[in-house]
C-alpha cells in the first residue's frame, strides 16, 4: 500500500512529507523542505506512521 504524508506549518509552508513507496520491500522518501527541522523528529513521526498503517 502506498502512501504520503505532507506537513506543514500553521500558515501552510511545506516542512516535510513521507512517502512510502512498495516494491518487494517497503522503501521511504522522506525529502525535507524546511532545513531547520530537526531529522530525529522527523524520523520518529515517519516511523510513527509506519507502525500505525501497519496494523
Amino acid at each position: 500500500m502506498r502512501y504520503q504524508f505532507d506537513f506543514t506549518t500553521e500558515n501552510g509552508a511545506p516542512v516535510f512529507s513521507v512517502d512510502r513507496k512498495t516494491w518487494v520491500r517497503d522503501h521511504y522518501l522522506v525529502p525535507f523542505q524546511d532545513p531547520g527541522v530537526d531529522r530525529r523528529l522527523v524520523t520518529a513521526q515517519a516511523v510513527a506512521l509506519d507502525a500505525l498503517r501497519s496494523r
